[in-house]
């Protein structure tokens, strides 16, 4: 999900929210394990789930599988700097 969220990122999740809103972003259990995307429609209204990552060939935008469940919603996320050496 980067840009939005970088790798190693701490989120918040709101696990009462079982319903999809296009454009909120969901940890969803799918038959590959957990996955945090953003909700999203194709031109047909096919529910999508949605990388934020510019690189589309690594990261394609796919169809939400039958059966993935909503673990909650994200509502807030943080990072920690990483510095080099013994700063």
């Amino acid at each position: 999900m980067e840009p939005t969220l970088v790798d190693g990122c701490s989120i918040l999740v709101n696990h009462s929210v079982r319903r999809r809103h296009v454009g909120h972003i969901y940890v969803v259990r799918t038959d590959d394990g957990l996955v945090v995307k953003r909700a999203g429609r194709d031109e047909d209204g096919v529910w999508q789930l949605v990388s934020d990552n510019p690189n589309k060939h690594v990261w394609p935008t796919r169809p939400w599988p039958p059966g993935a469940a909503i673990v909650g919603e994200v509502k807030w996320a943080a990072r920690t700097f990483a510095y080099g050496g013994d700063q």
